[in-house]
């Protein structure tokens, strides 16, 4: 078929209602988000004097997370058992439920709750982990149903530009809406939010799964056949590994914003929550800057050393802030640090969602994001828990970001050279040429994937 027809074959990402639909309701999802994190860092005591921000941000990440380790695998049996859309809608909607619940016990002066009652903080934010821990696995799987192979990287970059956007203008706007009215104020923002984004999903339009819907299998047994794909394809567990290695590393980057903007930038309790979402603020930026850029170059042929090459960036930069003492240049750094593992990230998620068979994407995603957020959870239980001088956190950081950047570095030359040509010199000049024929002359193939290994 020859370049145009294929083109035409299929409208572009703007024309295509149902991804216009899905953007949309991640969009509001992802404001919501963001305010109900700011209302749980208030309600635990951020603006309190002597508070330690990375504890507090690690607690509230912390039971946010543990969903995902109970429930993920479950949330990707359900996406391969039931239709998606419906999921994602009823995910959405209870969420709504669960911040009206939240919004009617919260006093509409409350600043911060005291410790013998936080637990219904974590309540809460345990019960919308939960239902995100459903909805994660659900939308990667539903993806390639409603997007062709080939628009794929760049609508799960636009889709991650767009739900950026939506956390940014959630941190700035309950900032401000916590900040001048109240902590109420923010829940029924972010309800409202979740409840429009759910009802977008009811007009979706997903092509059918092909497999055979009468098998009956069990839960456990579809969750080991799941388990047992991924471990014979090789280039799966290592995907897996890199959005590991990542995700921990950005979590421990995450918290430790608390503790930078405390000790290395000298900023007192009464701004530490306007500056750290600052700094988050400008990591979304990055990402979303990433995202658009990504879309741009929809180079997924050589997506494999590339996504290494982003993540010994990011491990680069994350080393460079536990350094740096200086705001300005710190949210510069967090831009870069969020561009450049967001283009990574962007790049492993097309990778796993194009090799994995569409009857069991769903399972492979909640595995996926089990291990994953069994690391988030291990390393956010950690600093909650922890006690002592703040520096440790710092030192943690750069410790962290030096493995980052040294292992990823490493397994980019591996991967730029492994193609069958004798000189290493003219593998990585064929990688990099190869890159520059797809991205600037927009080269394209059509029916490779039809020719017998």
């Amino acid at each position: 078929m020859p370049l145009a027809a294929a083109e035409r074959s299929h409208p572009p990402l703007w024309r295509n209602v149902s991804f216009v639909l899905m953007w949309s309701s991640v969009a509001a999802s992802g404001f919501g988000d963001r305010i109900v994190q700011l209302a749980a860092w208030e309600l635990s005591g951020i603006s309190v004097d002597g508070a330690n921000p990375a504890t507090i941000t690690a607690s509230i990440t912390f039971f946010f997370m543990l969903p995902y380790v109970l429930f993920g695998p479950m949330g990707g049996w359900i996406a391969d058992t039931l239709p998606r859309k419906w999921i994602m809608l009823f995910c959405d909607e209870a969420r709504a439920v669960i911040l009206l619940v939240a919004f009617t016990i919260t006093p509409a002066a409350a600043i911060a709750i005291p410790g013998d009652h936080q637990w219904k903080i974590y309540a809460v934010v345990f019960a919308t982990g939960t239902m995100a821990a459903i909805f994660s696995p659900t939308k990667a799987a539903v993806m390639p149903q409603i997007v062709p192979v080939r628009q794929l990287q760049a609508a799960n970059a636009i889709v991650l530009g767009i739900a950026t956007i939506a956390a940014m203008i959630g941190l700035k706007v309950g900032d401000q809406i916590i900040a001048h009215q109240s902590v109420r104020g923010g829940l029924q923002y972010a309800l409202s939010a979740f409840a429009i984004s759910g009802a977008f999903f009811a007009f979706l339009k997903i092509r059918r799964n092909t497999r055979n819907q009468t098998e009956r299998v069990g839960q456990m047994q579809r969750l080991m056949e799941a388990a047992g794909y991924i471990r014979r394809h090789r280039s799966l567990v290592l995907l897996i590994l890199q959005s590991i290695a990542f995700w921990g590393a950005a979590h421990l980057f995450v918290n430790a914003l608390g503790t930078v903007c405390v000790e290395l930038y000298g900023f007192g309790s009464e701004v530490v929550r306007s500056k750290i979402a600052n700094m988050q603020a400008a990591v979304g930026i990055g990402m979303l800057t990433s995202a658009l850029w990504i879309a741009w170059i929809n180079c997924r042929q050589e997506s494999t050393w590339f996504a290494l090459g982003n993540l010994f960036l990011t491990g680069l930069l994350m080393f460079v802030i536990g350094l740096n003492r200086s705001y300005t240049v710190g949210l510069g750094l967090a831009f870069a640090a969020g561009f450049f593992g967001n283009a990574a990230m962007i790049c492993v998620a097309t990778l796993t969602q194009s090799i994995t068979p569409n009857y069991i994407r769903g399972r492979v995603f909640g595995v996926r994001d089990l291990l994953i957020t069994f690391i988030a959870v291990v390393v956010n239980g950690v600093i909650w828990q922890a006690e002592g001088n703040r520096q440790w956190m710092i030192w943690t950081l750069l410790i962290a970001a030096s493995i980052l950047a040294i292992g990823s570095g490493l397994g980019m030359f591996v991967e730029m050279i492994r193609i069958p040509v004798p000189s290493r010199l003219a593998k990585i000049y064929l990688r990099l040429a190869r890159a520059y024929a797809l991205v600037w002359h927009r080269l394209r193939w059509i029916g490779r994937e039809h020719i017998p290994t």
